[in-house]
């Protein structure tokens, strides 16, 4: 993933980011055999994220989950996270 986030770094502005997140913290050790990622591993990951970008859409969401992963998401504190809505038009 570092190769990933050296290629966006130096993309200059994005209109925005796309990122999946699966499953909720508790599902660890699936979201590793899995190769998804959980709201802490986002968290991890966005630290190495410094592009210019408005805001970072979280996709992917497990429905079974979602409450709880995004309870999860909103402990990160960060104003660019936005789950995407499903059915909603986006325009970037």
């Amino acid at each position: 993933m570092d190769v990933f986030w050296g290629i966006v770094n130096n993309c200059g502005k994005l209109n925005a980011l796309l990122i999946e997140c699966a499953f909720p913290n508790e599902f660890e050790d699936l979201s590793k055999v899995s190769h998804h990622l959980t709201p802490s591993k986002l968290k991890a990951e966005l630290s190495k994220f410094n592009a210019d970008v408005d805001n970072v859409y979280v996709i992917n969401l497990k429905p079974a989950y979602r409450a709880a992963i995004v309870s999860q998401l909103e402990e990160i504190r960060d104003a660019r996270l936005k789950v995407l809505e499903v059915g909603r038009l986006y325009e970037f």
